[in-house]
């Protein structure tokens, strides 16, 4: 995936400054790996760019693995970031990665030389076409979503080896300083779940092998890292609903309601919290509507200033900034004696203790529809 060389360039005049700043010229010494790994390849990320953390690598494994050099040598420069400085302090002495609990540095190693076996099949494919072909849209959607992908990627790289410590890295604000469009922040966020998925089972101990993948880490660094990648996803999906509230609407001739919701998917009833949903065709004309997923627990309302739609079996044109949903804890003692009415239910939720996320505006066959006001 290609990196972003302008928001790259802008992070390393930054760090340039600040190192600067506190007289550091020469390179990094490490005294303790542990605690000197994050502020080494703090400074190799400010005064060093691809090409020399490529050439790093290619020394390195020249003296260690000529087979390896060789395959890596096959690669852009933007593959190499953190590994190549890392490269560099294991060629200094500085730096042993078997002393290290992370495996890291062997996954990434394994990682890269994937891409270059990639590489040379794309070359021999390349080589036969004659004609180069015309992108379709949703091969442009792919390409952008690559390059936004490999920029956090690599913050992904470095909140690990830094310790599994929070950076100044906010999704949010990048996503939003590269006027990313809804179609490229979904794309985004289809390659982040899994590795969010992947860590939610890890931490709530619900599969043995993701227990074992990530016992080198501590429980508290396993959260920390959760949390890094919830924010990611959360951060595309939120710019997903941007992109589609500043879309400008087109106009349309009326729709009926029963035909708006005629798609809409959704729970009858629940038997076991007494709940029952109100009928599809409620939802349009209203600016607020409360939703109860039974399968994750979850209590979502969806507000707007406007009027809310409804487009097939999604919500559509709430504000993301005040529309949120919960996890109940205990969805018996939340529902017991509540009157399903606009007020309670905002009453209601200022009680709930978990902290609330934005919602996707979906709806399926385990939401009830509580109430549309």
């Amino acid at each position: 995936m290609a990196i972003n060389t302008s928001a790259q360039t802008k992070r390393r005049i930054r760090n340039r400054k600040i190192l600067e700043s506190q007289k550091v010229k020469d390179e990094p010494n490490i005294v303790e790996q542990e605690r000197d790994l994050g502020n080494a390849l703090s400074w190799y990320s400010a005064n060093t760019n691809s090409k020399e953390q490529k050439q790093y690598t290619l020394e390195y494994f020249n003296e260690v693995d000529k087979e390896v050099a060789k395959q890596l040598k096959k690669l852009e420069e933007w593959n190499f970031g953190t590994f190549g400085s890392i490269c560099r302090l294991m060629s200094r002495g500085m730096y042993d990665p078997s002393l290290s609990t992370s495996t890291w540095f062997e996954k990434k190693k394994a990682e890269l030389l994937v891409r270059a076996s990639k590489k040379i099949e794309e070359v021999k494919v390349t080589q036969q076409k004659v004609e180069k072909p015309v992108l379709t849209i949703q091969q442009r959607i792919f390409n952008a979503a690559s390059d936004i992908a490999g920029e956090i990627d690599e913050q992904i790289d470095k909140f690990t080896t830094n310790g599994y410590t929070q950076t100044d890295f906010q999704t949010k604000n990048f996503l939003l300083q590269q006027s990313v469009s809804a179609p490229v922040a979904r794309k985004v966020a289809d390659w982040f779940i899994p590795i969010r998925d992947e860590l939610q089972g890890a931490y709530d101990k619900t599969d043995e092998q993701l227990v074992e993948g990530y016992s080198h880490i501590t429980r508290r660094e396993l959260k920390r890292f959760l949390d890094f990648v919830k924010d990611i996803v959360s951060a595309c999906e939120q710019q997903v609903q941007r992109g589609k509230a500043s879309r400008a609407p087109r106009k349309r001739k009326p729709v009926a309601p029963a035909k708006m919701v005629a798609r809409v998917k959704y729970q009858k009833e629940f038997s076991e919290l007494n709940l029952k949903s109100i009928a599809p065709v409620k939802m349009v004309g209203v600016n607020e509507i409360w939703c109860y997923n039974t399968k994750y627990k979850k209590i979502i309302r969806y507000t707007s200033d406007d009027i809310l739609g409804i487009k097939g079996t999604t919500i559509v044109g709430f504000d993301v900034a005040k529309s949120q949903q919960w996890t109940l804890r205990k969805p018996n003692e939340f529902f017991k004696g509540l009157v399903i009415g606009k007020r309670p239910l905002n009453a209601a939720v200022k009680e709930i203790k978990t902290k609330p996320t934005t919602p996707n505006g979906r709806i399926n066959e385990n939401c009830i529809l509580l109430g549309a006001f």
